[in-house]
């Protein structure tokens, strides 16, 4: 599994704000594109979890980071068809999102 963090150059003038977490495709039928902005440098803990609240993946365990765009790729391997939920966690903010994996 890649779950190194990579950098995403964007223009000065479209850097977002806020933290942003997004997942493609989503539903997903194993492979998932996680792209995330940190506004601010930040210790970064990026996690997956199943339906239940259980950890299933730690992608990032507080990582820190500069302020920018992000991409991690996510294989779900043989996980059950399903809801997971990707929790983004810093110092001083909490994303989360729900991905579907679906399978033939």
């Amino acid at each position: 599994d890649d779950v190194r963090p990579s950098g995403i150059d964007i223009p000065e003038d479209e850097i977002m704000q806020d933290y942003q977490l997004l997942m493609m495709p989503n539903p997903s039928y194993g492979v998932t594109n996680i792209r995330y902005f940190i506004p601010e440098t930040a210790n970064v803990r990026l996690t997956v979890y199943d339906g239940r609240g259980q950890l299933i993946k730690v992608l990032l365990d507080d990582e820190p980071l500069q302020q920018g765009y992000y991409e991690s790729e996510y294989r779900a391997g043989n996980l059950a068809a399903g809801v997971y939920y990707v929790v983004l966690r810093t110092e001083t903010k909490l994303l989360n999102k729900r991905l579907v994996l679906i399978r033939p």
